[in-house]
């Protein structure tokens, strides 16, 4: 497509394509995913990302996510699968689907000009946060 970079699949992860199209096609109708395949995708989450194994191996973002989260937290002897990943996060999206409630919260924001503010709350429902944020921001 003009514009997107392309990136290159590894051929591990066009491996573990062409393994769950194999599983899929001899599946039964309804058969839950084997371990040995959630492992395999563990493994390709590692490696490529969590969104990006999800999407080519057609599975659910949120079912792999959880599934690395449980990996990862797994005593270190019971780790062999899951590699983390050395880029930082620097954006999060607060979607409106989240939950209305939040028991506790930090935030931190800092604009281009170096002005930061540091937010902690408890019990403070996503409304009333994302307010409270525009109005402090702008210095109501």
């Amino acid at each position: 497509m003009p514009g997107q970079r392309m990136r290159e699949i590894p051929q591990q992860l066009l491996d573990a394509i062409e393994k769950f199209k194999a599983w899929r096609q001899s599946r039964s109708s309804g058969s839950r995913i084997p371990p040995g395949m959630w492992q395999l995708a563990i493994k390709m989450a590692g490696q490529v990302g969590v969104h990006r194994a999800a999407r080519a191996l057609a599975l659910d973002y949120y079912s792999l996510a959880r599934r690395v989260r449980e990996q990862q937290h797994q005593p270190a002897n019971e780790k062999s699968l899951v590699r983390p990943t050395a880029t930082p996060v620097s954006f999060v999206e607060l979607s409106a689907a989240m939950p209305s409630s939040v028991t506790e919260c930090l935030i931190e924001l800092e604009d281009r000009s170096g002005k930061r503010i540091k937010m902690q709350l408890r019990g403070v429902d996503n409304t009333t946060l994302t307010t409270l944020g525009c109005r402090l921001w702008r210095g109501e």
